[in-house]
């Protein structure tokens, strides 16, 4: 029984980590706004939008890790 407790310990501690490890902190605001109202093309979107870069929270200093990771090339000049 104790194996089984401790097998279930480790599995609840992995998943945690997994979830946690789904977001990115972008500590700048001015940066995540970019990030929640923009899609990967540059063009302009509502925040919560399916192509926003962001997890569709403004000013939460998160994003969807998914959704940045593939950027290769961001153009923020006039910002």
């Amino acid at each position: 029984m104790k194996g089984k407790r401790h097998i279930l310990s480790l599995v609840i501690l992995f998943s945690i980590a997994f979830l946690q490890a789904q977001n990115t902190a972008i500590p700048d605001a001015n940066f995540e706004n970019y990030l929640e109202t923009h899609a990967q093309d540059g063009s302009v979107v509502a925040i919560g939008d399916a192509s926003s870069m962001g997890d569709g929270m403004a000013n939460n200093g998160l994003v969807f890790t998914s959704r940045i990771s593939n950027v290769m090339l961001l153009n923020v000049n006039n910002l």
